[in-house]
């Protein structure tokens, strides 16, 4: 029997979520979406998984943004409880970094204060989580006694957490087997990025009177995730409004100027290379382009004869061009690129984005590039024209949630 593998990409808003399904019966999840993803897409198809005798083998957070975590913190595993007594599903092992992660075990640390404690929930209940999508009404204030953060989730309820690492950070380097047959080599994010991010923190923690260093607790991890929740980072380039009008060609989006994403938060993604015999997914988060190249040299090599080929790569960011460079989108090739994004917000994914992936030259003799979203966004829109299809050959495909995309080894 030839390996396949099962793609679901659940619809998330502006969002990921993506649960895997190998014919040898591994299942991996990677981002949890909103809480609406969790309870409409995600909760079913993992109690009918349950109902089936089946299991979660790794439940992958790529990172601490609301539209990858929300759904985790706030249904997964509150419902889920116990890790050895779960209600929806068995999870064998998370993979999150959370506050603990930032920085190394020899690190020095001080315990919190009366007053550090004091503060940090302070910060917690001035939290206003945005409109997080148009269904919200409003900001929302948040409660420190809620205990919420997924860190602390895991903690009370058990979980596996971390233990390929164990217990450690996930940075680069890292490369391991998560079953038989079935490998994953870490491309992001560096330890540089996680101290990036780390020190900022520190920073914001300073403008407050707490004191750096503080040991993790679960006050401290929960007022580091909802901080980066609600953080609004300045974006490289602002959203890049969609003409009411296509141009003659998609050429016309390739002049547009690169600048790489700078949010320290997105320089915390994980992004990782799944393989398992020719089927090889480059599943890249939120993470920055520059970091994904520079790994992927180092684990194949240079690319300037020939592309490195992937069965599927999940864009990052949702497409954004800030974290698709054309150097990586040159340096990468597939059949079938995933787009997990309704457009919202950011008017993701970018045009610039889509346009680097259809015009440039066909790898293999005969090869149809597929755009396979979760949404037709209005940029995605605007590439749906048989003439451009025709030409630079490629199709977009608006993936069913209840059907999954099939790739064959």
């Amino acid at each position: 029997m030839s390996t396949f593998i099962e793609i679901y990409l659940l619809p998330a808003r502006n969002g990921d979520c993506l649960l895997l399904q190998y014919s040898t019966g591994v299942r991996l999840l990677v981002d949890t979406g909103y809480k609406s993803t969790y309870t409409e897409y995600l909760k079913p198809r993992l109690l009918q998984w349950a109902r089936q005798g089946r299991t979660l083998d790794y439940c992958i957070i790529t990172h601490i943004d609301a539209d990858h975590i929300e759904g985790a913190y706030k249904g997964l595993f509150p419902e889920n409880q116990s890790a050895g007594s779960p209600q929806v599903i068995y999870i064998n092992q998370v993979w999150h970094n959370g506050y603990r992660h930032l920085r190394p075990s020899n690190g020095q640390t001080i315990p919190s204060t009366r007053t550090d404690e004091t503060i940090l929930r302070s910060l917690i209940n001035r939290q206003l989580v945005g409109r997080i999508g148009a269904a919200d009404t409003g900001p929302r204030l948040l409660n420190a006694q809620q205990g919420t953060s997924l860190s602390a989730q895991l903690v009370k309820y058990g979980y596996a957490w971390n233990t390929s690492v164990n217990e450690g950070p996930l940075v680069v380097p890292f490369a391991a087997q998560l079953a038989p047959g079935l490998s994953c080599r870490l491309v992001s994010p560096t330890v540089a990025g996680l101290a990036k991010l780390a020190s900022r923190w520190e920073t914001e923690l300073a403008k407050m009177g707490v004191r750096e260093r503080q040991e993790s607790s679960p006050l401290m991890e929960q007022a580091y995730e909802f901080w980066q929740q609600t953080e609004r980072w300045l974006p490289s380039t602002g959203p890049r409004p969609i003409a009411a009008v296509a141009p003659a060609s998609p050429q016309a989006y390739l002049r547009a100027a690169f600048t790489e994403d700078k949010s320290p938060i997105n320089g915390s993604s994980l992004a990782f290379v799944l393989e398992m015999q020719e089927l090889r997914l480059l599943l890249l988060g939120d993470a920055h382009p520059s970091v994904v190249l520079a790994e992927l040299t180092q684990a194949y090599g240079g690319h300037q004869d020939k592309p490195w080929w992937f069965a599927a790569i999940k864009l990052s960011h949702h497409g954004s061009f800030s974290n698709n460079s054309p150097t990586l989108l040159q340096a990468t090739d597939s059949d079938c690129y995933l787009i997990s994004t309704d457009g919202g917000r950011h008017h993701h994914p970018d045009l610039a984005t889509l346009a680097w992936i259809v015009t440039r030259p066909l790898t293999r003799p005969g090869q149809i590039r597929k755009l396979c979203c979760n949404y037709l966004t209005p940029s995605i829109a605007q590439f749906n024209r048989i003439d451009w299809q025709q030409t630079y050959h490629y199709t977009i495909t608006v993936l069913d949630p209840d059907q999954p995309l099939i790739l064959t080894a």
